[in-house]
């Protein structure tokens, strides 16, 4: 097990109490889902855990990682993505390249992720998209169609024998701003980012 591994692993705990407190906000995941998405990473991982559902001296042999893997490459195996339709200029082609680089070539790992731990968070980290497993992020706001509308997410860094967590707190605000000189307001929605 990685150091980062390791770090993530004894303060998972902390997380969702420490993020609530630390941006003054709900989260929501339940102590049931909790409990699954250590499971999951437990059976994933390099962990010599034996699913609770085995009785008796039986030793896995990790299968549900190969199914996963292969359900994947199945999914992704002749996917392709075009951008076209959209506004012209370098904006088509930009996001081309980031679809390309960022989401083509990591389909099959992001898929077998969604196979293995009931799905991903795709985030925008300024340059391309990174896929978060659940373990990564807890949601902070969804509709009634359950689409996630804010959501705080956790990196994690190793200097030596410091260990460092990001929280980024991603959101929709509604806030008012002054469009003319007369001092005249419209409402707007904003995307807020947060750092902890």
């Amino acid at each position: 097990m990685g150091l980062i591994s390791w770090f993530k692993e004894k303060i998972k705990m902390l997380f969702k109490t420490d993020a609530e407190k630390a941006f003054g906000v709900e989260t929501y995941l339940s102590p049931e889902m909790e409990n699954a998405i250590k499971l999951w990473e437990q059976l994933e991982g390099a962990h010599n855990l034996t699913p609770p559902w085995v009785k008796g001296k039986v030793e896995t042999i990790k299968f549900s990682n190969t199914i996963a893997d292969e359900l994947a490459k199945l999914i992704t195996q002749n996917i392709d993505i075009k951008v076209q339709g959209i506004r012209a200029g370098v904006m088509p082609e930009q996001m081309q390249k980031v679809i390309d680089e960022y989401v083509l070539q990591k389909s099959t790992d992001f898929m077998c992720d969604v196979a293995k731990f009931g799905g991903v968070m795709a985030k925008w980290d300024g340059k391309g998209i990174q896929f978060l497993r659940p373990d990564m992020f807890l949601v902070t706001e969804f509709n009634s169609n359950g689409e996630i509308l804010g959501a705080i997410f956790f990196s994690y860094h190793a200097e030596g024998k410091k260990y460092y967590t990001r929280a980024e707190w991603h959101r929709f605000e509604t806030t008012k701003r002054v469009i003319d000189e007369s001092g005249q307001t419209e409402t707007v929605r904003i995307y807020r980012i947060s750092n902890k």
